[in-house]
C-alpha cells in the first residue's frame, strides 16, 4: 500500500471514491486530502479529506474500498503523525451514524464533550408562512457587502468549531446563496450555508429580532424549494436550547441528532 497527496494530476485514481464537494476543494486549495492506493495494481484503496483552520484540523470524511481497518488507519496517521511545528488540534465530528467509534479510539482520538446537535429535514418541511409582511432586503452572499457581512459575523461572536471555524468569512466554504437580511444599509441578519453533495448544512443563523429570523427562514424556503428542490435535505447546527426551539417551530418534524465530538491532540 502506497500513500500520497491527492492533487488534480493524480486524482482520477480515486474518482470512483470522491464526492463533488471534494473534487472542488482540491481545485480551490479548501481541502487536503490523501489517498492510498495498491502498488501492484494502482487501484485506489481508500482516502481521507481534512481542512485546516486556523487553530485546528477537521478530518471530514475517511473511506476505504472495501472496507479496512488498517488502511484507514495508515490514512488518519498522515494527518495525525504531523511535525511538532505542524501540529494542531485535530477534531472529527459527526453523528452516530457518521462515527466509526472503534476506528476513532484505536487511533488515539479521545471523545470530548459536546454542546452541540443538528436539526435535519427537507425543504418543504419548514414552515409556510404565506404572505408575510417584508421586514427587510434580502440578499444572496455574492450580492451582499463583504466587510458587513465579515464585521456582522466578529460582532456575534460565533463558536471556533462548527459554527465559524476560523471567525471570518471564507468564502471558499459558504455558498453564494447564503442570505442577508438588510434594512436601510444595514445588515440585521445573516444565514451561512454549505453546500455538500449529501444535503444543505445551515451552520450560522444570527438575526436583531425574531421577525428577521422568520423572513430569512420564509425566504429560505422559497429559495431552496425553487433551486433544489422541496426534497432538499437541511441540517441546521445548534448550539443551545433556545436555538433548538426555534429551530422546532420553523420546521415541521424536524429531527434532531447528537453530535458527538472525538479529539486527537
Amino acid at each position: 500500500m502506497v500513500t500520497e497527496v491527492i492533487t488534480e494530476e493524480n486524482r482520477k485514481t480515486y474518482m470512483q471514491l470522491m464526492k463533488h464537494d471534494e473534487i472542488l476543494g482540491i481545485e480551490n486549495d479548501r481541502f487536503a486530502c490523501f489517498g492510498a492506493y495498491d502498488e501492484d495494481t494502482g487501484e485506489a484503496l481508500g482516502l481521507i479529506t481534512a481542512e485546516v483552520y486556523l487553530d485546528h484540523i477537521r478530518i471530514r470524511r475517511i473511506i476505504s474500498s472495501p472496507k479496512n481497518a488498517e488502511t484507514e488507519k495508515a490514512l488518519m496517521a498522515l494527518v495525525t503523525n504531523l511535525p511538532e511545528e505542524l501540529m494542531l488540534p485535530v477534531y472529527y465530528y459527526g453523528t452516530d451514524e457518521e462515527v466509526d467509534e472503534t476506528l476513532l479510539l484505536e487511533c488515539d482520538f479521545t471523545e470530548v464533550p459536546s454542546q452541540y446537535s443538528y436539526i435535519e429535514g427537507t425543504a418543504e418541511k419548514l414552515r409556510d408562512i404565506g404572505n408575510l409582511f417584508r421586514v427587510c432586503e434580502v440578499k444572496t452572499l455574492d450580492k451582499a457587502p463583504l466587510n458587513g457581512v465579515q464585521n456582522f459575523i466578529i460582532g456575534t461572536k460565533p463558536d471556533n468549531l462548527l459554527e465559524v471555524p476560523d471567525s471570518y468569512l471564507n468564502l471558499k466554504r459558504f455558498s453564494d446563496a447564503s442570505l442577508v437580511a438588510v434594512d436601510q444599509h444595514r445588515i440585521v441578519g445573516i444565514l451561512m450555508m454549505e453546500e455538500t453533495d449529501d444535503l444543505i448544512e445551515v451552520p450560522y443563523i444570527c438575526a436583531t429580532g425574531n421577525k428577521v429570523t422568520i423572513f430569512l427562514f420564509h425566504v429560505l424556503r422559497k429559495m431552496c424549494i425553487a433551486k433544489y428542490g422541496p426534497n432538499a435535505r437541511l441540517r441546521f447546527v445548534i448550539r443551545g436550547k433556545l436555538k433548538e426551539i426555534a429551530i422546532h417551530a420553523l420546521m415541521k418534524d424536524g429531527i434532531v441528532k447528537k453530535v458527538r465530538i472525538f479529539k486527537y491532540v
